[in-house]
């Protein structure tokens, strides 16, 4: 038999807060081409960053639509710097998008409206099942079942956290000074390590590491266009 595909690769799960909610609320208004609309937007910022960038430098294999995110793979090469500018510019353009296209047409606030993200490191095995490319691993495991224990976490709260394991948070981040704020957190994730408390850090995109909230910028356009995807080069 032909020895395992295996890879190394930086795994990112992001997720939409309150997807559910926002569906039921532009299906029941006839408004859900809105939604469509905001995914299209979300996709082709990720192809015009990962096309614009280059390995190791915030280049990323957009691996799976999972319904309401997405999930990227890195290479093990992308610098901690390279990863954090990508996830924060990932923050930016998610609030831009949803201001443009959901919020105006949302009957209903939700309590919680952006994205959540875990992040992991570890090798995958790759395959082919049904003439399409496969990933299995437990690095892609941990980072998917990060991404929702930061939303259950952020339920009320707010979004646009990020939950990294400490391992690969201390092997990419401890030597930077990062600007945003960081918390040790710890997590039961579901068939991972027995389902014991589990080290992660959380990066909170909407603070800084002084507690002074993060401005966002924004772009105004006309008609249906994106707000942020729309531009010549990345943000």
């Amino acid at each position: 038999m032909p020895a395992p595909n295996k890879h190394t690769h930086i795994v990112v799960a992001f997720d939409l807060c309150s997807s559910s909610q926002i569906m039921e609320d532009l299906l029941l208004s006839e408004k859900f081409d809105r939604y469509e609309t905001f995914l299209t937007c979300v996709k082709r910022w990720l192809m015009n960053w990962t096309n614009t960038r280059a390995p190791g430098n915030g280049r990323f294999v957009l691996y799976k639509f999972t319904g309401d995110g997405w999930i990227l793979l890195f290479p093990s090469t992308t610098s901690g710097r390279a990863l954090v500018e990508t996830l924060r510019n990932l923050c930016e353009m998610i609030n831009a998008e949803l201001a443009r296209h959901i919020v105006p047409s949302l009957s209903c606030m939700p309590a919680a409206l952006g994205v959540t993200v875990g992040v992991e490191e570890g090798t995958l095995v790759r395959m082919t099942m049904n003439e399409r490319e496969e990933y299995v691993g437990r690095a892609l495991n941990i980072a998917c079942r990060l991404q929702n224990a930061a939303k259950e976490r952020e339920a009320r709260s707010g979004c646009y956290k990020a939950l990294v394991s400490s391992r690969l948070y201390n092997e990419r981040f401890s030597q930077m000074k990062l600007t945003y704020k960081v918390e040790p957190a710890t997590c039961s994730l579901r068939n991972i390590s027995g389902g014991n408390a589990f080290a992660c850090r959380k990066i909170d995109f909407t603070v800084d590491d002084t507690g002074q909230d993060v401005p966002w910028p924004t772009r105004a356009t006309s008609g249906w266009t994106c707000a942020r995807s729309n531009w010549s080069g990345p943000p």
